[in-house]
């Protein structure tokens, strides 16, 4: 079959077959027959890569539902009890629904830093245990839903299934743990392509390597940004060789300067550089020069394109191009972390008006258009939707099943001798079901589907455009004050819609109050009875609804009077007759769907076209691969000429061949093929198959020419002589000879050895070792108490796994550590740092290392270090496994740095040697990163240092003295605090004579008796005759006495009482406190004040307890003076199953639900107790035996015998 007719998306008989699809594998030696070839074969593998552990998670799967077994996660993380909630019309991101699931099936995920459900996964949702499947794509991640169980997802394929399915309806939800995102629009890009660029080199392996065509307009380069320091370069004749400056003239040394001269003489350049070799610095300097070039020529050219594998990369990249380029770079994808590419951001730039003048104001209006019409089609969605979901919350009335119900029906249903013509609820007459208003009656999944509604609001609110990782995005006319406008509209419907569904809640838990069961089916009620009239509960309706099976079309055609079926039958032909409606329903929304896309793909189109006018007129464009391929349609126009790939060894090849447009005469490909290669999800693919050779290593094993740079800037010698096992000609450049030695360790590079066991990481196929983890944290720990910064040393683990495990290890000491970087290998790759403590987890009894046997990780572990380099791990398990491990170790062991303990130096007593081989053995022997000697130096104080020996401070510039000071006041008291703390003033109390007052009074040493306030009482004659009580103190600061507040008694003018009060008060200023003793009208004693019931005018309210009867014969409790309240005792109320269950009598009676007791042996009532009995009295003789005469009696039934 025609590999471009293949579905992205797989279908059910893909992931269900136990045939092997046809593959090819990559050909890593000689040349492909062509291009449809060469496409055919990376487009199958790359859609298995995707597709295998689908394929095998549902086989595990399958298998766990017959043999009654664990699930195994490791291709698929299934979902269970999944729903459908809502769909929802998105101008960026299609047709969407939400979908629930359970969280409590799962362990607690941290949704913040987990990859579960990223955006672009790939999802499998299936209801009969994966026999039809429907596929989606998640598209958009919120966290704080995902908490919840809500995710957004946009469903690709089988329409019909999710239209024709309702809130009730449960799936299952699997999770393919190949990012599907980086897979979906390379496979696209494949299939659009017809021909493959560059094709010369890429399928035939043509070594005669022609130069690039545009220096036949502009031959002559300019050079002088490579000149060395004093020098002056004048402008080369490129394709003149000895026209070349000597690499002695420039900045450059000889491998660097062959591989400038590769990547601008040649239209196919491929440069390899090895760790620390500069070959970003080499990309660089070839993008100066080019960028020159192109300033000279006098045709507008084509912006050159540069390609990272890592968003991390092509920011540093494109920052190292702001040292030549400070205008013209476009940097397209959201995910930039880098705040100086900030303004050059896609996004940021089409917001500028002067972007504007590049956009032709007809595609402006041709994305308005589209937004119209979009809104048009999401109405009537919108319409059919709601439609769809009303036939599964209530019984539909025969308006809305006009074109379902045959005539020959609709005729029978309106039979004026069965029902009135003009009941618009005939459908509900017919079934039963008008017991209560049931537009009313809402499920528990209803009112969830509510609050998901308001929930959506909310999140419309605040949602930020850039939710998922959309490199382009949508480009919408950028206006602040509509934003703000929409925002507080939002808020508006929120707050509204809020009051909504309390209402709505409030009518449920009413309906729970009268009895009425509106629970979903786990509670289905027993009840077969009859209501009031003859009609159903809702209960019964909804169980009826949920569970019989509509009648076939043969069985409807041949009823004709709708009023002779059974009522099990009635709801079999409503039933068919909704399933009609909703096969119709699904097919005008799958039709609008479509529709919906078809316009969303003609604005992005329009969007598209605006880009390209931003693009064209850029002179660099910044892109990771995989953006690249997203946005390929955009490059295609945009054309670029020159392309340079940075860390072209890592990516796919497919990758790299869809970031390339038709009309490129120029590809420079840098990177190490001897580092990390591609990461294919499936690894029998990657070693079988070869798809793990990226494109760079095909073509240099091919013996394609390439250049490699040999001189390192990075690692000192120690640590490069175990690189030169993989790179045999690299050389040291001089700077890194003069590198300080590490503090606190008898060498720079040391490898331990230990064998406690890894293991098992919950949740993935990942390892972890707890006593690597603890010991590095230990080591990392030894480091920061020498005075190295914690941004200065890296953390590198194997696994995923361990880098968890490291943080945990380094919690309860997190601001210690908080500057340190703890990763994993592959997340390292492109950078360096000082310090490298390394985990290599592996060690089991199996003797399995993993991919710690593959050589190019291994090479990218020891090569980050540039100081100091510290590895641990069971080193004889791996070596046994690895020959260049072997090698590694034999060079260790050469340079007596290997061994089961690691050697630290104490940096103030160097005699002093302490070994660690495990954590313990740090805060034992080396608590403060000295040694366990007393440190003992006698500080400027003249005291001797009581720490232990510390490696921090240790001049003790900023060590604070702990010992006793030894100063004394001029008193001759001794300071109570410690020698390192500032004397101060002396606080001890001593007795003083005062000089303004003659008293004595107990003062603070240091205080002058002038600037103390006397604290001894007053004591004179105030106008009243009375003592002044005061402080001394007070009264002469403030030169008047305190009030009196000797108790005299007085009389107050208004009311003639007398009354003890304080001597300062005057009575007509302050109300009079003597008791009221008036009556009041409910005949109790006023218990207020003369003053405060105004002498008898107005009276407090009476405050005893009411006594009043209330209704249910209770009396109150409440005050006199107040409103009478329900009731608060016990509700006195049963019946013959019990008590009331209220809590109090004041609150309405809780019904009971029980089967009415009215019963005897000659009948049964089949009401609820809470309904009305309509039983009569049985008047059919007892006839039971009478206790003492064992003769029946010949009493009325129920009468007492």
């Amino acid at each position: 079959d025609d590999y471009t007719q293949i579905s992205i998306f797989p279908d059910t008989d893909e992931i269900l077959a136990d045939v092997a699809p046809f593959l090819r594998a990559n050909k890593t030696s000689g040349e492909y027959r062509d291009s449809q070839h060469y496409l055919d074969v990376h487009s199958r593998l790359l859609k298995e890569d995707y597709l295998e552990p689908i394929r095998r998670g549902l086989k595990d799967y399958k298998e766990a539902q017959i043999m009654g077994g664990t699930i195994k996660e490791d291709n698929l993380r299934f979902y269970y009890d999944v729903k459908l909630v809502k769909m929802k019309c998105d101008e960026s991101r299609g047709i969407t629904h939400y979908v629930q699931f359970s969280v409590r099936s799962h362990v607690p995920i941290d949704w913040e830093h987990s990859r579960r459900l990223m955006y672009g996964s790939l999802l499998v949702l299936s209801k009969d245990v994966f026999e039809t499947t429907v596929f989606a794509t998640v598209s958009d991640r919120d966290t704080t839903q995902l908490e919840k169980g809500l995710v957004e997802v946009t469903f690709q394929n089988n329409l019909d299934q999710i239209f024709t399915s309702s809130e009730f309806d449960v799936f299952v939800m699997a999770e393919t743990t190949a990012y599907f995102e980086s897979y979906r629009h390379v496979l696209e890009g494949l299939q659009e392509m017809r021909d493959v660029p560059l094709r010369r080199y890429i399928l035939s392996i043509e070594k005669d390597i022609l130069p690039p065509a545009y220096y036949l307009e502009s031959p002559e380069v300019d050079m002088s940004c490579i000149a060395a320091h004093g020098r002056c370069l004048a402008p080369v004749e490129i394709l003149d060789e000895d026209d070349w400056p000597d690499a002695s003239q420039t900045i450059l040394n000889e491998s660097q300067m062959e591989a400038m001269k590769l990547a601008l003489t040649k239209e196919m350049a491929i440069i390899q550089g090895p760790p620390g070799t500069g070959k970003t610095y080499v990309g660089l300097k070839i993008m100066n020069i080019l960028f020159n070039q192109m300033r000279k020529m006098k045709n507008k050219q084509s912006p050159i394109l540069v390609v990272c594998y890592t968003n991390h990369a092509l920011d540093q990249f494109l920052e190292g191009m702001l040292q030549f380029c400070r205008s013209g770079i476009v940097r397209v994808g959201g995910r930039s972390s880098s705040e100086a590419l900030e303004k050059f951001n896609l996004r940021e730039l089409r917001k500028n008006p002067k972007m504007e003048r590049h956009v032709k104001a007809n595609m402006t209006m041709n994305v308005k258009k589209r937004k119209k019409e979009l809104k048009t089609v999401a109405s009537y969605i919108e319409t059919y939707w709601q439609q769809s979901l009303k036939q599964e919350t209530s019984i539909l009335a025969l308006d809305d099943l006009l074109e379902e119900v045959s005539s020959v029906h609709q005729h029978s249903l309106k039979d004026p001798r069965r029902q009135s013509d003009l009941n618009p609820h005939v459908i509900r007459v017919w079934l039963r079901a008008t017991s209560a208003d049931m537009e009313n009656h809402m499920t528990k999944a209803s009112i969830r589907r509510l609050a998901q509604d308001e929930d959506d609001y909310r999140l419309n609110s605040h949602s930020d455009e850039g939710s998922g990782p959309d490199d382009m995005g949508d480009i919408d006319d950028f206006d602040e004050n509509k934003t703000k406008k929409q925002k507080e509209q939002f808020r508006d419907i929120a707050r509204d819609f809020k009051q909504f569904e309390n209402r709505e809640i409030q009518i449920y838990q009413r309906a729970l109050m009268l009895g009425v069961n509106m629970s979903d089916t786990e509670q289905e009620s027993q009840e077969d009875e009859w209501q009031e009239s003859g009609n159903l509960s809702h209960s019964k309706v909804f169980k009826l609804l949920h569970s019989v099976q509509p009648f076939s079309e043969t069985d409807v055609t041949a009823i004709t009077d709708v009023w002779d079926l059974e009522l099990r039958d009635r709801y079999r032909l409503y039933k068919y007759w909704v399933q009609e409606r909703k096969e119709k329903l699904a097919g005008r929304l799958k039709a609008l769907t479509q529709e919906y896309r078809d316009i969303l793909a003609l604005k992005k189109e329009a969007i598209n076209e605006k880009d390209v006018c931003i693009l064209r007129s850029a002179r660099v464009i910044g892109m990771t691969t995989s953006g690249a391929a997203k946005h390929r349609a955009v490059l295609q126009k945009v054309g670029s000429q020159t392309v340079v790939v940075e860390e072209a060894a890592e990516v796919l090849e497919a990758h790299i061949i869809t970031s390339l447009n038709a009309r490129v005469k120029h590809l420079i490909l840098i990177g190490d093929h001897q580092q990390l290669r591609p990461n294919p999800t499936v690894h029998r693919l990657a070693v079988d198959y070869d798809l793990e050779i990226s494109l760079f290593e095909r073509l240099v094993n091919n013996g394609v020419p390439s250049v490699m740079l040999e001189e390192q800037h990075r690692m000192r010698p120690e640590i490069a002589q175990f690189i030169r096992h993989i790179y045999p000609s690299l050389q040291d450049h001089a700077t890194v000879k003069f590198y300080g030695n590490i503090e606190g360790v008898a060498s720079n590079v040391f490898f331990l050895q230990h064998s406690f066991e890894e293991k098992e990481v919950d949740d993935s196929t990942s390892k972890a070792n707890t006593h690597e983890a603890l010991f590095l944290t230990a080591l990392c720990k030894y480091f920061l108490q020498h005075g190295y910064e914690g941004s200065h040393i890296t953390v590198l683990a194997a696994y995923g796994g361990q880098v968890a495990a490291i943080k945990e290890a380094m919690e309860p000491e997190e601001s210690m550590y908080k500057d340190v970087r703890v990763t994993s290998i592959d997340n390292y790759q492109g950078e360096e740092n000082d310090i490298i403590l390394l985990s290599l987890v592996r060690s089991n009894k199996e003797n399995k290392v993993g991919f710690l046997k593959t050589d190019n990780r291994v090479c990218v572990a020891l090569s980050r270090a540039k100081k100091g380099l510290f590895v641990i791990g069971n080193l004889k398990q791996i070596a046994f496994k690895s020959n260049l491990w072997k090698k590694i170790l034999a060079t260790a062991s050469q340079e007596r740095v290997t061994g089961v303990c690691m050697k630290l130096v104490c940096v103030n007593h160097k005699e002093h040697e302490t070994y660690v081989s495990g954590h313990e053995d740090f805060q034992r022997d080396v608590p403060e990163g000295g040694c366990s000697q007393p440190c003992g130096v006698v500080l400027m104080c003249g005291h001797i240092c009581n720490l232990t020996c510390h490696s921090w401070d240790r001049f003790h510039q900023s060590t604070p003295c702990r010992q006793p000071c030894l100063h004394t006041c001029r008193e001759g008291h001794p300071c109570p605090l410690k020698c390192a703390d500032e004397c101060g003033p002396c606080m001890v109390l001593v007795k003083k004579i005062l000089k303004d007052c003659d008293h004595e009074d107990t003062v603070p040493c240091h205080k002058d008796v002038s600037e103390h306030v006397c604290n001894q009482p007053c004591r004179k004659m105030l106008p009243c005759g009375h003592e002044c009580r005061g402080a001394c103190g007070e009264c002469f600061a403030t030169g008047k006495h305190a009030p009196c507040l000797e108790k005299v008694e007085k009389t107050w003018p208004i009311c003639g009482h007398k009354n003890i009060t304080e001597c300062y008060k005057d009575p007509a200023d302050d109300p009079c406190t003597t008791k009221c003793k008036e009556t009041l009208n409910c005949q109790h004693k006023c218990k207020g004040t003369c003053g405060g019931c105004m002498s008898g005018r107005v009276h407090l309210p009476c405050q005893n307890k009411c006594k009043k009867p209330l209704p249910c014969g209770h009396s109150c409790e409440g005050p006199c003076g107040g409103e009478c309240m329900p009731c608060g005792k016990r509700c006195p109320t049963r019946c013959r199953h019990g008590p009331c269950t209220s809590t109090t009598c004041g609150a309405l009676c809780k019904p009971c639900t029980e089967n009415c007791a009215m019963v005897c042996a000659h009948s049964t009532c089949s009401q609820r107790c809470l309904d009305e009995c309509f039983s009569k009295p049985c008047t059919r003789t007892c006839g039971k035996p009478v206790k003492d005469c064992l003769h029946k009696c010949v009493s009325l039934c129920g009468e007492k015998c």
